[in-house]
C-alpha cells in the first residue's frame, strides 16, 4: 500500500468513527430506516451539534421524499417538521457560527416539496408563525454596528485590545444574525405569500384561513392589502 491509499483508508475509517454516536441506534441491516428511526437519531443530535441536526434534518427529508410513506409514517414525518420548525431560536454569536437560521429554512422548504407537508394548512401556520417570530427579532431600520476600519486585530498585544476585539466581534455577530433575519424573512415570506395566492388559483380561498395566516406571520398592512387585493381580483 502506498503512502497515499494509507491516508484515504484513515480519512475514511475517521469519518465512519466520528458517524457512529449519530447512528448507534438505527438497524445497520435495514438500508431504509423508519421515518422514527431517523427522527429519534437525528433529535438526539440537537444537544451535540444544532447546524448537524438541521443538517441530518434535511437529509432526512431529503431521504423520504424519494419513497412513498405509510399512513403511520406521514403522521410521523409532520411530527419531523414540527420538531425542526420549533427549534428555539439562535443566539447571534451562534448564528454568525453556523448560520442556523438558513439551515432551517433550507431544511423547511425541503418539508415543503412533500405532497403530504405542502397540502396540510397546519404546515403553513407553522411557517408562518416562525416567519411572525423571526420579524420580532428584526430591529426596524437597523445601522451595522462593525466598521471594517476600526477592526482591532493589527493592534499590539495588551488588556485594551482583548476587550477592543471581544466588543468588535459582538457587533459582528450582532450585525451578522440581522442580516441573516431578514434574508430569512424575505425567503419564508415569499414562499407564503406565493402559497396565499395559490389559495385563489385553486379556486379554494377560505378568507378567514388567510386572514390568519397573515396575522400569524405579522405581515404589514401594505403586505395584507396587496394579497387581498390580488385575492380579490376576478
Amino acid at each position: 500500500m502506498n503512502h497515499f491509499s494509507g491516508k484515504i483508508l484513515v480519512s475514511v475509517g475517521l469519518g465512519f468513527y466520528l458517524c457512529q454516536p449519530a447512528v448507534a441506534t438505527l438497524n445497520i441491516s435495514n438500508k431504509y430506516p423508519s421515518v422514527s428511526q431517523a427522527v429519534q437519531v437525528t433529535e438526539n443530535v440537537w444537544n451535540q451539534s444544532q447546524e448537524l441536526y438541521f443538517r441530518r434534518a434535511r437529509n432526512d427529508v431529503k431521504l423520504f421524499n424519494q419513497r412513498d410513506l405509510t399512513d403511520t409514517e406521514q403522521v410521523e414525518f409532520f411530527s419531523s417538521f414540527t420538531n425542526v420548525i420549533n427549534k428555539p431560536f439562535p443566539s447571534p454569536t451562534e448564528e454568525r457560527k453556523h448560520s442556523l437560521l438558513r439551515l432551517r429554512s433550507l431544511c423547511v422548504i425541503e418539508y415543503t416539496r412533500n405532497d403530504t407537508i405542502r397540502n396540510n394548512q397546519k404546515t403553513w401556520e407553522a411557517i408562518a408563525k416562525h416567519i411572525g417570530k423571526i420579524r420580532t427579532q428584526i430591529i426596524p431600520d437597523y445601522i451595522p454596528q462593525a466598521n471594517p476600519l476600526d477592526e482591532p486585530y493589527m493592534q499590539r498585544p495588551s488588556k485594551e485590545k482583548e476587550q477592543a476585539i471581544r466588543e468588535y466581534e459582538l457587533k459582528l455577530s450582532d450585525d451578522n444574525f440581522q442580516n441573516n433575519l431578514q434574508t430569512e424573512n424575505r425567503s419564508l415570506s415569499g414562499r407564503l405569500k406565493v402559497y396565499i395566492q395559490n389559495q385563489r388559483t385553486h379556486g379554494t380561498v377560505d378568507i378567514n384561513y388567510v386572514h390568519q395566516l397573515m396575522k400569524l406571520a405579522r405581515f404589514s398592512e401594505t403586505e395584507k392589502q396587496e394579497l387581498l387585493k390580488w385575492i380579490n381580483q376576478k
